[in-house]
């Protein structure tokens, strides 16, 4: 896989590159001007690029072509508590960007210990998953929502709350149909109160649960985001031996 650098100083014919990227190419790499160097802008494309010019703090980029890269054929939509050690939270950003989500909504929940996250962080944090992953569509991270505002987005084909409670039978990971845009609640560490389960239930939220373990909050967003990815996969392969 090709190594990826991020920038969304862009000009219809070439980006600037600045901060860690710039240090990393000049400093790390060592690249030069007129060697190749591969940007995304978190648009979905992969833009091949020739530096022309250095710069003391940037780099001028010039655009040779570009083409679609690795881009989720669906849309999911993680509502996740944040949780009481922040890191914790970032760990789910990160994984969750590296296996392809494109929503992130933080919701604060009746049992939600700390409700404030560091945005800016995040932010690096999912550019940096982008690339080393190569899942170059950039993800939607919201600003926090309550649980009633979240119980209010209708744009999705299918809506589930991962509750944890004995007579939930229903396993994420057995659903045939999760339509190409899916939203999944993710409580907090004590997990949703039955009130909120209830007014989940009558917003259209499926309950569902993801397996037998008693997970962390940011591991259930994480389990979540690869079972959906995964049930997409198994759906394409099974379309395609069929054609």
């Amino acid at each position: 896989m090709k190594r990826l650098f991020y920038s969304t100083h862009k000009s219809d014919t070439s980006f600037e590159i600045t901060g860690e990227d710039y240090r990393h190419l000049l400093k790390v790499l060592r690249r030069k001007i007129g060697d190749s160097v591969d940007i995304i802008d978190g648009s979905g494309y992969i833009y091949n690029c020739v530096i022309a010019e250095v710069f003391k703090e940037k780099i001028i980029a010039a655009i040779k072509n570009s083409y679609l890269g690795n881009i989720p054929s669906y849309r999911i939509a993680i509502a996740i508590s944040p949780v009481k050690n922040p890191s914790r939270f970032e760990w789910f950003v990160e994984k969750a960007v590296e296996i392809g989500i494109t929503d992130i909504y933080p919701v604060i929940c009746k049992r939600t210990e700390k409700s404030k996250i560091k945005y800016e962080r995040a932010i690096k944090i999912m550019h940096s998953a982008m690339k080393q992953s190569g899942n170059v569509l950039e993800p939607i991270l919201l600003p926090s929502l309550s649980f009633t505002e979240m119980l209010q987005l209708d744009d999705f084909d299918s809506k589930y709350i991962a509750y944890i409670s004995d007579k939930i039978i229903n396993n994420l990971s057995s659903e045939n149909d999760l339509g190409p845009s899916i939203l999944i609640a993710i409580g907090p560490e004590g997990g949703f109160e039955k009130e909120e389960a209830s007014m989940a239930a009558s917003q259209q939220f499926k309950p569902v649960s993801l397996g037998d373990s008693r997970l962390r909050t940011e591991t259930a967003g994480v389990v979540a985001c690869q079972i959906v990815k995964t049930l997409d996969e198994l759906n394409r392969i099974k379309t395609m031996n069929a054609t």
